[in-house]
């Protein structure tokens, strides 16, 4: 989440630094944005995964030692 919101920031800069007339800022900021959304989709989509094999993991567990 706190990568999210670094992205945020990021892209909220870029109409900014374009009507400055900052173009090759405003790129640089929107690479950068799009930048850390990719990782903070990538970090969310490891962790879903994660969660998804722990539970069913806890679940084989459980179901293991009650039969």
């Amino acid at each position: 989440m706190p990568i999210g919101i670094v992205s945020l920031i990021k892209a909220t800069r870029v109409n900014t630094l374009w009507a400055q007339g900052r173009f090759d800022d405003a790129h640089r900021a929107a690479r950068s944005a799009k930048t850390w959304a990719i990782w903070s989709a990538v970090i969310w989509v490891v962790g879903l995964i994660a969660l998804v094999v722990a539970y069913v993991a806890f679940w084989a567990a459980v179901v293991a030692t009650t039969h």
